[in-house]
């Protein structure tokens, strides 16, 4: 399915408060907004910095914002 910015970065403050031992993201949008990818990078790199691994997957329409 698909997500956006909003919920995107509340399944990842989710994985956080259930101590995920890791995060896969798969990214593949057709294009988006910049302010959403900020979002999403934002929290994926204050996570990472906590510790927690993310593997991030880009699909072959991975195109703006990322």
């Amino acid at each position: 399915g698909s997500a956006g910015s909003d919920t995107v970065v509340g399944q990842l403050e989710r994985a956080v408060e259930d101590e995920a031992a890791a995060i896969v993201l798969t990214i593949n949008p057709g294009g988006g907004s910049e302010l959403a990818s900020a979002a999403i990078r934002s929290k994926v790199n204050a996570i990472a910095a906590g510790g927690v691994p993310i593997v991030v997957s880009m699909g072959g329409a991975a195109a703006s914002g990322g």
